[in-house]
């Protein structure tokens, strides 16, 4: 998300809505673009869309609903991860309160909903921007704890896609080979978080010098709520790892009210290689 530094940083009384007509515009773009997917599908791909609809007909209601469940189980899990990430980084200012799990699951749903629709994860500068508007926390300082949210992701991620390959067994052929591409590439995503948090706290005192000197307040507060969101790391791993075993659950609930019979391993890999890319903001 690309808002000016004036917008992010201004008191609130004075800040406009730019983002609303950022999220409407944005919006009509991904419509067009998961539309033309949808057809570029339909047309190209030769789908059996009798045979979907048939398969979606037959599935298993009660596993189909078990899934569903386990998939919005993910909110409230990531809405306590995220308020105690924000009470450690201790960014919402002096007087206010954090908002409660249900607020921030709230604003996490509404987050997720404008993923599905706009591109570069704008969803996640909406959660900012909302943050900052119920409590004037700084704009920079929230993002910074949602960074940290991704580290504490991808740790997670490279430790059950382990335990995943581990309990599946040999994979041989094109499949042993995409599955060894996705651990190289989770190893070398985690190798690189690691090494972004730590030059970000061994240098702390250093980058700034390298930035104009406008942009000083911005980053600090940034660093400050990066690096304060980790005073409660083994919590917060561990709800990681509630949050991607539900995200996992969802997967397997649906395959299995399909019929198509894998193990919850194979539903733990295939979900997690899934969700490793949609981590990372560029992809």
């Amino acid at each position: 998300m690309t808002l000016p530094t004036d917008v992010l940083e201004e008191p609130l009384a004075e800040q406009p809505l730019q983002i609303n007509s950022k999220l409407r515009n944005r919006t009509i773009i991904g419509f067009a673009i998961a539309g033309a997917i949808l057809i570029f599908s339909v047309m190209r791909l030769n789908l059996d869309l009798g045979a979907t609809w048939q398969a979606m007909r037959s599935a298993d209601p009660l596993l189909y609903l078990l899934g569903f469940g386990a998939y919005y189980l993910t909110f409230p899990s990531r809405a306590l991860r995220w308020r105690q990430l924000l009470r450690s980084s201790q960014v919402v200012p002096e007087g206010q309160r954090v908002p409660p799990v249900r607020s921030l699951a709230g604003i996490i749903f509404l987050s997720w909903f404008a993923n599905t629709l706009v591109p570069a994860k704008l969803g996640d500068g909406y959660r900012g921007y909302e943050l900052k508007q119920r409590t004037g926390a700084s704009f920079s300082s929230v993002i910074g704890t949602i960074i940290a949210e991704r580290v504490f992701d991808m740790a997670a991620l490279a430790v059950l896609l382990v335990i995943s390959v581990i309990f599946i067994g040999r994979l041989d052929g094109a499949e042993g080979n995409a599955a060894s591409q996705i651990m190289l590439a989770t190893g070398v995503l985690v190798t690189l978080s690691a090494v972004g948090i730590a030059g970000l706290w061994l240098f702390r005192a250093h980058l700034p010098r390298l930035m104009p000197k406008r942009l000083h307040p911005f980053y600090e507060r940034f660093q400050a709520g990066t690096l304060g969101s980790f005073r409660d790391a083994p919590f917060c791993f561990a709800l990681s790892f509630l949050v991607w075993s539900t995200e996992a659950a969802r997967m397997f609930f649906v395959m299995q009210s399909l019929g198509l019979g894998l193990t919850f391993p194979h539903a733990l890999f295939l979900s997690l290689a899934n969700a490793l890319l949609t981590v990372v903001r560029f992809t």
